[in-house]
């Protein structure tokens, strides 16, 4: 996808249980003129489904809500053709959390105290 100049545009799709940093993480993506904000999602549920239908770039997701297994779901994401870029953010940091990121396919893994 390319915007009005030509660029391409990077379609992302944010997954969050937490209303504040999903609409900040939403707000920061939108802010660059690169980036179209696809979807904000509190659940994953119905995902995959976006992901072929409008061909989603990356998605960033929280690793853990309720219900929901980040490492799990990214190996589903994966899965799916053109396959995302995967991004993992987490209130969890540490090595271990790292290694199991890479090892599900994982493109990166992002504590949230990090991001600012």
């Amino acid at each position: 996808l390319r915007d009005s100049g030509g660029m391409d545009l990077c379609r992302v799709v944010v997954i969050d249980d937490n209303p504040a940093f999903l609409a900040a993480a939403g707000d920061l993506l939108a802010a660059d003129p690169r980036c179209e904000v696809v979807a904000l999602l509190s659940r994953p549920h119905g995902l995959p489904a976006l992901l072929h239908s409008v061909g989603v770039d990356v998605v960033v997701t929280d690793l853990v809500m309720p219900g929901f297994n980040g490492y799990q779901s990214t190996r589903l994401f994966k899965q799916c053709q053109p396959a995302p870029r995967v991004i993992l953010v987490s209130l969890f940091d540490g090595p271990e959390f790292r290694a199991h990121a890479e090892r599900s396919g994982a493109d990166g893994y992002v504590a949230k105290e990090h991001l600012g």
